[in-house]
């Protein structure tokens, strides 16, 4: 407040632009006016004209002063109020020099009456307020009105600083539960913001006015327009422009506006103007562009199980799936039971760094596209479990970092193509469940890296080439349900690291060869379902990891070798069907402590199940199907 009032009124109206040179005379107040006096007066300064008061500051010191005088200036302000009728509020002065306006008739009434004693009383209260403030050291009469004064300052300052700390705490609550709110809303609003750029392209609600329809509801709503909305294409043919520049791409096709490519240009053009951009980086660009053709293209019959961050301006390696390097390159598009439809887009080979595109157990249906013979980091292909048909391209013969390759469950027609013996680096190779055909090409040869080749469920025919024997490496080789001929090659002891063989439901004939002992890591041996003749080679009981032997359903003669019982590890054991075997069941086989399920049922076998064996239904085996006759002790017969 002292500060208030030493600064000169008219420099506050100088700096504020208005009016400068107000003084003491232009308000017209003469209880004002005695009072200044009075103050220039104590402080010894009469000459001084250029300090100033505001009506403000005025009405605070009369409220203060009537704190003061208690007895007789309460009174007198309350009579100087209620009989001049004197608005003591701020602004309330009336001064000269502004907007025309007679003087208020309190003023009129006072100058009259100069010496009015309330008036005179309440000139001095305030008086003595003002003298104590710029001379607090004055003398001892005034003391007790200082300290009185000061009391009531600290108490009303200590009161304000109270409330002060009250609202900043309150203001402090106010901005953290705003801020908590904003970031709530913010995410609600992308994921909202999301679901609305999703509800652009997947059925977005087909009720609107012609005025404020566009390109992709109506697309959405099957209208098939025949032109861009005005507002999208300038920006649209510049995108264009631009991807057909970087790419060599040719984008001016006559297809409809509805088709995945010009969607995704057309989310492109959008997508630019909301992030403020008009110029992409080349990269960001292709690579926004071919994960909005894959949207696109991937959405046409359903719509997606995750699809986190896909179509919003969020950077793209945020994107549901999508993983990749320092530098913003897409490494991995990882979209596995996602519920996509629709083909694979051909421009998904300028993703040039991609090492990993993995499909599987989706409703993906067309070609694979012969394009991605181009992407010469791509280590993992799987679109396992999907509805792809045609031919396996020979361009994927290029892909010599390949390493996991899955074409299982789809509807592929053609053949093995002979530049499958390039991928040099392919561990993991399955074309199971599909309608290929024709024989297995000797180039297999060539992929010494393979540990799993499963050809399982299709429709091969010829034998199987003694090449794979040299993929020593191999693990597990599956080549059931197909039609292949002749024997089992005798190079199949030459795979040292072979766990697992399945020669099921073929037409194989001849015999099982000796060499079969040779496989020591082999746990499970399967042959039924085929023409084998002669009897079950003894070498098998060198197998010590063998778990399952399934040999039912061929034309095997002579007794069941009784090395069978060194197989300490086998759990399943199947020989039925095979009516030309004979002998009796060796005891040796009640050696077989871990065995869980034993059938021998339609076999020319003679005699009756040895006790041994039976015992074993005490120790683990709960599955005995044998003949009656011969087997007390069977669970079925």
């Amino acid at each position: 407040q002292e500060q208030k009032i030493r600064e000169p009124y008219y420099e506050k109206e100088r700096r504020r632009g208005g009016k400068s040179g107000m003084n003491r005379s232009s308000f017209h107040c003469s209880p004002c006016t005695t009072m200044m006096q009075e103050i220039d007066n104590e402080r010894g300064d009469s000459t001084n004209s250029g300090e100033y008061i505001t009506p403000n500051n005025i009405y605070t010191m009369v409220r203060r002063t009537t704190l003061e005088n208690n007895n007789s200036s309460n009174r007198a302000e309350s009579r100087v109020v209620e009989e001049e009728n004197i608005d003591l509020t701020p602004g309330a002065f009336y001064v000269t020099g502004q907007a025309g306006g007679e003087r208020p008739a309190w003023a009129q009434q006072q100058d009259n009456n100069p010496d009015e004693e309330n008036s005179s009383s309440l000139q001095s209260s305030v008086s003595r307020h003002f003298s104590s403030l710029f001379h607090p050291r004055q003398s001892a009469a005034n003391s007790t009105t200082t300290e009185q004064d000061n009391t009531i300052v600290q108490s009303t300052t200590k009161e304000i600083n109270k409330k002060k700390w009250i609202i900043t705490v309150l203001l402090l609550l106010m901005v953290a539960a705003i801020a908590i709110g904003v970031g709530i809303g913010l995410q609600d609003s992308e994921q909202d913001g999301d679901k609305d750029n999703l509800n652009l392209f997947v059925g977005g609600g087909c009720e609107y006015a012609d005025d404020s329809k566009d390109t992709f509801q109506e697309c959405s709503c099957q209208k098939n327009p025949t032109d861009l909305a005005p507002r999208y294409k300038s920006q649209y043919e510049f995108v264009k422009e631009s991807l057909m520049n970087q790419t060599g791409l040719d984008l001016n096709s006559n297809a409809s506006f509805c088709e995945s490519t010009n969607m995704a240009l057309l989310w492109l053009t959008i997508d630019a103007n909301s992030n403020s951009l008009v110029v992409y980086d080349e990269a960001k660009l292709v690579r926004r562009f071919v994960l909005a053709l894959c949207f696109q293209s991937w959405s046409q019959k359903s719509s997606w199980t995750h699809k986190d961050w896909w179509m919003t301006p969020a950077n793209e390696c945020q994107w549901f799936g999508v993983a990749c390097d320092e530098h913003g390159e897409i490494l991995s598009i990882s979209l596995y039971k996602n519920q996509l439809s629709g083909s694979i887009p051909t421009q998904i080979a300028l993703l040039s760094k991609l090492s990993t595109l993995n499909l599987n157990s989706n409703s993906i249906t067309g070609p694979i596209p012969t394009e991605l013979g181009h992407l010469d980091n791509l280590v993992a292909f799987n679109v396992r479990g999907n509805q792809i048909s045609g031919n396996i391209p020979t361009d994927l013969g290029r892909l010599r970092m390949l390493q996991n390759f899955s074409l299982e469950s789809n509807r592929l027609n053609s053949s093995l193509p002979d530049e499958i013996g390039n991928l040099t680096s392919v561990k993991y190779m399955s074309v199971a469940s599909n309608q290929l055909r024709g024989s297995i090409p000797t180039s297999i040869s060539y992929c010494t890296e393979l540990r799993l080749l499963s050809l399982n469920f299709n429709g091969f025919t010829g034998t199987i080439p003694s090449e794979i024997g040299l993929l020593t490496q191999l693990e597990a080789l599956s080549l059931k349900h197909n039609k292949f001929e002749g024997s089992v090659p005798s190079f199949i002891g030459d795979l040292k690291n072979l766990t697992r063989a399945t020669f099921q439901d073929n037409v194989m004939t001849g015999m099982i060869p000796s060499e079969i002992g040779m496989c020591t890591s082999l746990q499970d041996l399967r042959l039924h379902g085929n023409h084998f003749t002669d009897s079950i080679p003894t070498e098998i009981g060198s197998l010590k990891e063998l778990q399952k032997l399934v040999v039912a359903h061929n034309r095997f003669s002579g007794p069941v070798p009784s090395q069978l019982g060194n197989c300490k590890n086998l759990t399943h054991l199947d020989i039925s069907y095979n009516q030309r075997m004979e002998g009796t069941m060796p005891p040796e086989l009640g050696h077989l402590s871990y065995l869980e399920s034993f059938e021998f049922d339609f076999t020319g076998l003679t005699g009756t199940i040895s006790s041994e064996i039976c015992f074993l239904l005490d120790v683990g085996l709960t599955t005995l199907h044998g003949e009656c006759h011969k087997c007390d002790c069977c669970t079925n017969c």
